[in-house]
């Protein structure tokens, strides 16, 4: 089983999900992660927080969870907007990548066969996540 950190900072998959006036590259994003999940990898999709009231880690499909990083404010920002926050949002994605190696490190020594739940995968990365980034 391969883990994929697949990273969006503009387009998260969850906006599919919520029914919400989105664009093609949430919906790009939103199929690539489940596809992904459907053929049995693990996906962590690295995404900004756009909205204080969703939590850090969200299950999105089976084997997929989406991981919200601090960028500037926790509200939707124009594309043309998001430079300013690149460095905030490397900085929490560095850790966040750091976070799945180590998770992963530790599941495959542990278990190489054993799938992980999407649920499992969020438990995991919140032990492992540095205070900057929860």
């Amino acid at each position: 089983m391969t883990t994929v950190a697949l990273v969006s900072v503009h387009a998260g998959p969850l906006a599919v999900a919520d029914g919400i006036d989105i664009g093609g590259q949430h919906v790009h994003v939103a199929h690539l992660a489940a596809s992904l999940g459907a053929l049995g990898h693990r996906v962590v999709v690295f995404t900004r927080r756009d909205d204080p009231a969703v939590p850090e880690c969200v299950s999105f499909a089976p084997g997929v969870v989406v991981r919200h990083l601090r960028a500037g404010p926790a509200r939707p920002v124009r594309e043309d907007e998001l430079f300013p926050l690149m460095d905030e949002f490397a900085a929490g994605l560095r850790q966040g990548l750091a976070a799945c190696r180590a998770e992963c490190s530790r599941t495959l020594a542990s278990s190489p066969r054993k799938p992980a739940t999407s649920s499992s995968i969020c438990s995991r990365l919140r032990r492992n996540a540095s205070p900057e980034v929860t």
